[in-house]
């Protein structure tokens, strides 16, 4: 090896914008690639190549392994008990590196040991390994746009996938990733979004999807100069493929419109948007930075009449008036879906009249608790409720002033409320002890139970004759939870089953 092959990869680095290391790694794997096959047995050797003087050393390498490894190879590996033998404090994963001579001449050398042949061979492997490192070099510019938009021509249409040229490097869209009843043939030109990069095989090779929300945002930062300019932000998309699809903006500029610029002059921006998208139409939701208002703008124009927020279980409960519900589920549920998507949060829908009937049983139901728990008549409990004391654990922690403002009440019928409450949370306590409460299940707390109880939940047992839906449906609780608390009840009946 000498100083022209130096010269050489520098000169071949420049041209291909290429860092001098990654060559000097594809000549190294390149010349221990056809040396090994100079020995009469299989070896595992390493190349070493002399970034200034461009001198070769090689090494014959065995690596530590289990004696009862599956893919052990006498070439490559050795058993961690021969290692005992002849070295000390060696441990499994561990390198022996052998020095060994090999005589490289040039290409007029009679008896070389690696000749002509074996010389060129070496530089067919040094060029593909320099392909590989090209593509691996453009793949990683690619890194910088993960999520942006990448086109070029499709070059190859197969059952599992679309092959497409970006002019660099090789893309595919797997058929999951294409829009419903998209047809592509070779030589279309064909847009998507980067989502991932694969090393493997012959090169890098880049992912994309046409039906990930980002390729919306991506087509809307394309379209819409004020998002380029950052005058309006992107902050949320949903997407039903090929079919419908909502976006949320905000404006960054009180003098912007977010919406209408988005529309586009008679729907110009959003139109091509949705051309691209084979139809997909696209709602453009106003931005609110409380989940509620945007839940009420993503359901627009539904009007809608009232809405319960549990922050703990991320649940809204929006009641929409009777003639607008179709409207707001949508098809097979699709509108309210993408709404969900879009705030993040469960988002579960009825009609006026359901609304208050659910809120006529709650009523009934405290009402019920409070008469039949702390012994009060059904006024004192129907004033307790209606000022949204919902729970006896609840009226325990109120605070006495809060209780006394309630028409008709004072400090003292406060006190006194305060303190039936309390007593009826030490009795239910109390019911630890019984193997049958629902107390007794691992996880349950009062307030929980008291809910429970509220729907004629009051044992173990009523509890574990439940699915997670219905639990979920009566309570305002994760699904998780519903899940955890189920099993808790049914654990009895495993330990039952083992007796």
């Amino acid at each position: 090896m000498t100083q022209n092959i130096i010269t050489y990869i520098q000169v071949l680095a420049a041209e291909k914008n290429l860092d001098p290391e990654d060559i000097f790694t594809a000549l190294e794997l390149a010349l221990a690639t056809v040396t090994e096959k100079n020995f009469d047995e299989e070896v595992h050797l390493q190349c070493q190549v002399n970034r200034k003087t461009g001198e070769t050393t090689y090494h014959r390498v065995w690596t530590v392994v289990e004696d009862d490894d599956e893919n052990f190879n006498q070439a490559r590996h050795i058993k961690l008990s021969d290692t005992k033998k002849d070295y000390e404090g060696l441990d499994l994963g561990d390198n022996i590196v052998e020095d060994i001579d090999i005589n490289i001449q040039d290409a007029e050398g009679a008896g070389a040991d690696v000749g002509r042949i074996e010389i060129e061979k070496a530089k067919q492997v040094m060029l593909r390994a320099v392909r590989d490192a090209e593509r691996a070099h453009n793949a990683r510019e690619y890194e910088s746009q993960m999520h942006t938009l990448i086109s070029g021509e499709v070059s190859h249409v197969t059952r599992q996938s679309i092959i497409i040229d970006t002019g660099g490097v090789q893309a595919e869209i797997p058929r999951s990733e294409l829009l419903p009843k998209e047809i592509i043939r070779k030589g279309d030109q064909i847009v998507g979004c980067l989502n991932e990069i694969s090393y493997y095989g012959r090169g890098p090779l880049l992912q994309l999807s046409r039906r990930s929300p980002e390729m919306l945002i991506e087509l809307f930062k394309q379209e819409v100069p004020e998002i380029q300019e950052g005058l309006i932000q992107i902050k949320g998309a949903a997407r039903d493929p090929g079919s419908r699809a909502k976006i949320a903006v905000k404006s960054n500029d009180s003098r912007i419109d977010p919406i209408g610029a988005c529309i586009g002059v008679k729907g110009t921006r959003v139109q091509a948007i949705s051309n691209e998208l084979h139809g997909e139409r696209v709602d453009i939701i106003k931005w609110d930075d409380d989940p509620a208002m945007l839940a009420i703008n993503a359901l627009s124009p539904a009007t809608i009449s009232s809405i319960e927020v549990n922050e703990q279980t991320e649940t809204m409960h929006i009641a929409i008036e009777s003639e607008m519900l179709s409207q707001a589920i949508g098809r097979s549920g699709q509108n309210i879906n993408l709404a969900s998507q879009l705030v993040g949060w469960k988002l579960k829908i009825m009609s006026d009249e359901e609304a208050q009937e659910k809120q006529q049983a709650t009523l009934n139901k405290t009402i019920e608790l409070f008469t039949s728990q702390i012994d009060v008549d059904e006024n004192v409990a129907q004033a307790l409720a209606q000022e949204g004391i919902n729970s006896i654990s609840e009226l325990a922690n109120t605070p006495v002033k809060s209780i006394a403002k309630i028409e008709g009440f004072n400090t003292d019928i406060a006190q006194e409320l305060i303190n039936r409450a309390q007593g009826q949370l030490l009795e239910m306590a109390l019911e630890d002890n019984d193997d049958t409460s629902l107390m007794s299940v691992e996880g349950m707390d009062i307030a929980l139970s008291e809910k429970l109880n509220a729907h004629d939940i009051n044992t173990r047992d009523d509890l574990a004759d439940m699915s997670t839906a219905e639990l979920t449906d009566i309570i305002d609780i994760s699904e998780e939870r519903a899940g955890e608390l189920i099993l808790a009840a049914r654990s009895h009946w495993f330990n039952d089953e083992n007796e």
